[in-house]
């Protein structure tokens, strides 16, 4: 783990003294034609202004550095979350969700740098420049009310229960459970909740059968977006204490034409994880799901679908075999937490979730295949048999190919 480099108390007062005089004049530049931008609507204008102090000459200019600007810049939509966007009050609020404030070293920003995610050979010294500029910005922000842009109004919902048997779902095509939530306790009026299922093993003399929850959505309609988080799921009545894959999920969505039912709903993804079960009875499960909502003033988080593969046919020739081959005994559901984190089980988008770890600026340095060859620091169980130099030039053709192709 990487050790935390914790800023100088000189540091600290310098950055205090910043804060402070940009209170002063209420203003905290990105650059030189952009005024102060409000973190939340709700908060005053004194409070938002040391965050900015904090974040304007931190974590932000590690962005434009290392070429985040062309992606995240929330107005061309190649990537979802404008961090580095030329809007303040955007980029920041982005910023904060990937920025663990109590261990600069845990953040999403620290460890994307470490699964090599469009770094090329400099992964290591980003990485070490958002840990220690994360904890210069933490200490500026230390002593500030914790930033809610819904006023600390979330409330925890569950929905209605549906059961879910074996004999309702396919291995090949994926069944739809909506739950009205004008009939959850409590209630929201004008809301449903939406996720897909798909069986994975089919029950046996020895089990009851697989299945595979994924693509939770909510949909709405009104003036305010929502802030979505902390999905559970409820089975059979009880918590469960072992499926926590969309426990992380952490969205802002915003409203759009919504009824119930209705054919398709335009309503981004809550998570991109799947969660793999097991029946526990023969008939099925009655299946509920629990989430903290609020209306929030907050930006809506852009549509984080997996990256669409432009080469599918020679992923599915060259690479699907070998990870068949090698990586399907974990990820494809006997190993819960690996399967999380790279599914490879039937009716999953492999290829897309294998683009998604591949770095098509640099196919070399992909965590596809450097992960498990436990490359660069990456930690990964060893597999037998291990990737070959051809598995890996395979991958690395593909990677090409789909860079070749816009990707």
């Amino acid at each position: 783990m990487r050790k935390l480099r914790l800023p100088s108390t000189r540091v600290l007062s310098q950055w205090a003294a910043l804060c402070l005089a940009l209170v002063a004049v209420s203003a905290c530049a990105f650059g030189k034609d952009d005024a102060l931008g409000g973190v939340c609507a709700s908060e005053p204008a004194e409070v938002t202004a040391v965050r900015q102090a904090g974040f304007a000459p931190t974590v932000y200019p590690i962005f434009s550095a290392n070429g985040c600007t062309g992606c995240h810049d929330g107005v061309s939509n190649a990537a979802p979350y404008a961090f580095a966007g030329s809007d303040p009050a955007s980029a920041y609020s982005y910023a904060r969700k990937f920025s663990d404030f109590n261990s600069p070293a845990s953040s999403r920003f620290v460890s994307k740098m470490g699964e090599m995610h469009q770094c090329g050979s400099n992964c290591s010294s980003i990485a070490d420049d958002f840990e220690t500029q994360i904890g210069i910005w933490a200490a500026a922000e230390a002593g500030l009310p914790p930033l809610d842009c819904s006023g600390g109004n979330k409330t925890r919902v569950m929905t209605t229960t549906v059961r879910v048997s074996p004999t309702d779902l396919s291995t090949t095509a994926s069944k739809l459970y909506r739950f009205n939530l004008a009939l959850a306790n409590p209630p929201i009026q004008s809301a449903g909740f939406e996720i897909s299922a798909k069986l994975y093993t089919a029950p046996s003399a020895g089990s009851f059968g697989s299945y595979i929850f994924s693509a939770p959505k909510i949909g709405f309609s009104g003036a305010l977006n929502y802030h979505i988080s902390n999905i559970e799921l409820v089975i059979n009545g009880a918590e469960s204490l072992t499926a926590t894959n969309f426990l992380t999920a952490d969205f802002v969505v915003a409203p759009g034409s919504f009824s119930f039912p209705a054919a398709a709903w335009a309503f981004p993804l809550l998570s991109e994880t799947s969660q793999l079960l097991v029946f526990e009875r023969a008939q099925g499960d009655d299946i509920a799901f629990s989430f903290d909502y609020a209306e929030t003033d907050e930006p809506a988080d852009i549509n984080t679908n997996v990256a669409s593969c432009l080469q599918e046919a020679k992923f599915n020739t060259d690479v699907a075999p070998i990870l068949a081959a090698k990586c399907t005994s974990c990820h494809g559901g006997a190993n819960v937490t690996a399967t999380g984190l790279f599914p490879m089980s039937l009716g999953v988008d492999l290829c897309g979730q294998a683009l998604a770890k591949s770095n098509t600026q640099d196919p070399p340095s992909s965590l596809l295949h450097n992960k498990p060859r436990q490359l660069n620091g990456l930690f990964h169980p060893s597999i037998n048999p291990a990737l070959s130099t051809a598995d890996v030039n395979k991958m690395n053709d593909w990677i090409s190919a789909e860079a070749a192709a816009g990707n």
